[in-house]
């Protein structure tokens, strides 16, 4: 079961509500998994570039090989950790397992992955917290949702 509030509130909710402000920032980047999914040669050269690193071609494929969803596979206990919920004291189970208890935090590096994971239980209380999260601010809600640009 999961458990919108405490660890889970401030892990996700509390930490994209706190960044979204400063998003504008010059020494602020804020990047989405949905973004690194469509295009991780995009968000490598964009991470490249706010850090004023320049990569070689051959350096910039090495880092994307390194960071994509067949290298976290390989190196996935480096991954696995246990996601609580709530107060802490229940761990988010959803229909296939339990995140980091059972090696399945890692799964399938595929965008909405959620709704295999959730439960019909679970993505009502999601959706329940994202629209009392974010429902303020429809741009905030789509970007955390989606990704992508944003004003």
């Amino acid at each position: 079961m999961i458990i919108i509030s405490g660890t889970l509130d401030i892990l996700y909710f509390g930490y994209v509500k706190e960044w979204w402000p400063w998003r504008h920032e010059p020494n602020v980047l804020l990047l989405h998994y949905a973004d690194a999914t469509k295009d991780l040669g995009a968000v490598v050269s964009k991470l490249a570039k706010f850090t004023g690193v320049h990569l070689l071609p051959w350096q910039s494929a090495k880092v994307r090989a390194r960071a994509n969803i067949k290298q976290m596979k390989k190196l996935a206990h480096k991954f696995d950790y246990t996601q609580w919920a709530g107060d802490g004291t229940k761990i988010m189970c959803g229909k296939d397992g339990c995140p980091g208890v059972d090696g399945a935090l890692i799964r399938t590096g595929k965008l909405g992955g959620g709704k295999e994971f959730f439960t019909p239980e679970m993505a009502a209380l999601w959706e329940a917290a994202v629209e009392k999260e974010f429902g303020s601010d429809p741009e905030l809600k789509r970007w955390a949702a989606e990704g992508g640009r944003f004003s």
